[in-house]
């Protein structure tokens, strides 16, 4: 865990403050039972609440989000000060849950239950693995994506295990991929940050588990307009048999993907923009 602190965070890795580790195998876990998203049942788990995690850092009081980093390199940002948020989401970092083994017996295992999804043809292909802790929340449910999208995308469906918590003020960081320009680039950010920041990046900035949209290839030299309208909208009908875990964003009109196309073109030639939060 850490603060984020002022400064570039392009091409390397950001400034950080106050980097605490914590060994959850060690931590005086809890026992609960309840509803998992991910998983789509009620399960019996022992962990620690991400609240107890936030904890274990002196946290200052201008951050107000913290970013969950995982091991595939999805990145969820979570406004922890936020309590209705936190309250319907109810974050929890099961270490163990309690099931049968393959003979039957039943006990706490601390081998968290894969996510199969091979061979549905309209559902991802890769496994999601759990090794060594995995979050539950119990609503897939995102306070930063609108109705519409979460119809068709939610980031808790992909994630895996949790293996950062980056703490950081939100408007701070989300200034860094709000390029200047015209309209369509504001436009343009407020459609990456709310279906697309979660599992791309920009040039090393940002989530990892999707295609950098600057690196190693400009993303919008590779499409134009029309044909990221199609690739957004559209699933192929092989994608989950090829491996391509984009889901298809039946809400997204051409004018939208116009937008993106912009900022995309912004954002990559300008880089994204220094982490500068307020002085306290």
């Amino acid at each position: 865990m850490w603060v984020r602190a002022s400064g570039p965070s392009a091409s390397s890795a950001p400034p950080r403050t106050g980097v605490t580790s914590v060994e959850l195998t060690g931590a005086a876990v809890q026992e609960v039972e309840r509803f998992d998203a991910q998983y789509g049942r009620r399960l019996r788990f022992r962990g620690v609440p991400l609240r107890w995690l936030l904890e274990q850092v002196t946290v200052p009081l201008a951050v107000d989000t913290a970013l969950l980093h995982f091991q595939n390199g999805m990145l969820v940002p979570v406004p922890f000060r936020d309590a209705a948020a936190m309250e319907r989401l109810s974050p929890f970092v099961a270490v163990a849950v309690w099931g049968a083994d393959a003979a039957g017996e039943e006990g706490w295992r601390s081998e968290l239950p894969d996510l199969p999804k091979k061979g549905e043809e309209s559902a991802d292909w890769r496994p999601i693995r759990f090794r060594g802790n995995k979050l539950v929340v119990q609503t897939l449910w995102h306070p930063g994506i609108p109705r519409p999208v979460l119809a068709v995308f939610s980031p808790w469906q992909h994630v895996d295990r949790l293996v950062g918590v980056e703490l950081v003020r939100a408007d701070a960081y989300q200034r860094q991929f709000q390029p200047p320009g015209p309209p369509a680039v504001a436009q343009g950010a407020r459609i990456y940050a709310e279906r697309c920041q979660f599992c791309h990046g920009v040039n090393r900035v940002g989530a990892t588990f999707g295609w950098d949209f600057a690196v190693p290839i400009p993303l919008h030299t590779h499409r134009d307009p029309k044909s990221l309208f199609l690739h957004a909208k559209y699933r192929e009908a092989n994608a989950a048999e090829r491996g391509l875990m984009m889901p298809a964003f039946s809400d997204l009109g051409m004018p939208q993907a116009e937008q993106l196309w912009a900022w995309m073109e912004a954002i990559v030639a300008q880089g994204p923009g220094v982490y500068a939060p307020p002085s306290p």
